[in-house]
């Protein structure tokens, strides 16, 4: 991170692992999705899962229908892959935890804030609504899936919505890439990130890291 959190124009948050304590309810939630495919591809799709965390669902039933199970995709097993995770995580994700120091970090920025994440556009703007945390963010700037976070970054650069010194707060490898290829300052997260080897990969890369948002505060 190089100015203070408070001289940034654009604070961007991913959700999963950084707003809500949710990525081990999604990592079940493969599991249990393409468990009827068989205990060690679903297995698999989870290793799959915790090691490309932030890119969509849909492009890793993509992968798993391809590359691990090779039946091929089609339009009607995405659909019902698809549909089952979301049945899965809807009720877990009206229930888990909100990361303590939000409202409080939100009080004392005036920068735009954005979330750029993998889950499910419509399903992330439903359950912000309804936890009433949808109004820390500058109106319809709640982004998600089926569009990559590479497609919403480059598009929201150019619509002037993401304003540099812009900042991406994340909890994946994949977070740190996309905020590096945008120009955009990265803080790591490291209370709920599934990612296992997050101290080697921050250490190699000198990743600003804090545990959670509550550790931004007055930062």
């Amino acid at each position: 991170m190089k100015h203070s959190i408070k001289d940034y124009q654009t604070v961007i948050f991913d959700c999963d692992g950084v707003i809500l304590n949710s990525n081990n309810i999604k990592t079940q939630a493969f599991y249990e999705t393409v468990l009827s495919y068989g205990e060690d591809v679903a297995n698999d799709l989870v290793k799959y899962h915790i090691q490309n965390g932030g890119i969509s669902r849909h492009q890793k039933f993509e992968f798993f229908l391809n590359n691990i199970v090779g039946c091929g995709v089609s339009e009607e097993r995405i659909s019902e892959l698809l549909l089952s995770f979301s049945k899965k995580t809807k009720h877990a994700l009206l229930q888990c935890e909100i990361s303590s120091g939000i409202f409080k970090l939100r009080q004392e920025l005036d920068s735009d804030w954005l979330v750029i994440s993998g889950g499910d556009h419509e399903e992330i703007n439903e359950i912000f609504t309804s936890r009433k945390i949808d109004s820390l963010f500058c109106e319809s700037c709640i982004f998600g899936s089926p569009d990559s976070k590479e497609v919403i970054f480059d598009r929201e650069i150019k619509l002037s919505r993401i304003k540099q010194p812009a900042l991406f707060i994340g909890d994946s490898q994949y977070d740190h890439q996309v905020a590096s290829a945008n120009s955009v300052d990265f803080i790591f997260l490291s209370d709920w990130t599934d990612l296992l080897d997050w101290k080697e990969y921050t250490n190699l890369h000198s990743i600003s890291t804090y545990g959670s948002i509550k550790d931004l505060l007055l930062t």
